[in-house]
Order: C-alpha cells, then structure tokens, then sequence
C-alpha cells in the first residue's frame, strides 16, 4: 500500500513477548506483550526491532516474532 509520510508501520505480536530496554537479550525487560499486541514500528537493527506499544511504551523485541498488520 501506500506509506504517508510520518506514519508508523503496524505490527501484531505472535506471541508473549519481552519489550526490553535494548537490542539484546541480556537486556532490561521493560514490558511483556500479549500474544496479538498491535504496535508500531520505529525502526529495525540486525534481528531486533525498535517498537511503540499502543501505550506509549517503547523497546526492543525480536523481529521474528511480529507480524506486519493488515487493516
């Protein structure tokens, strides 16, 4: 589809996840999302991505376990 300037891609999780404070796993956890979380996408690194929570919490989780959200 088309991206509009300034809009944040979103996202769903697969599973229960860890939101931590940076992308590693010896990190802070920071939050736990639900399985089916919606979430934007801020940006990626390696296999990590840089989220926002619907509640404005933001962190790293691994890329493989979101999935891109079809409106």
């Amino acid at each position: 589809g088309v991206r509009e300037f300034g809009v944040k891609e979103k996202y769903y999780t697969l599973e229960r996840l860890r939101v931590r404070s940076c992308p590693r796993t010896n990190c802070k956890v920071v939050a736990i999302l639900e399985k089916g979380e919606v979430l934007s996408l801020l940006s990626r690194k390696g296999e990590w991505s840089f989220i926002e929570t619907l509640d404005g919490v933001r962190g790293w989780v691994v890329s493989k376990h979101l999935r891109e959200y079809s409106y």
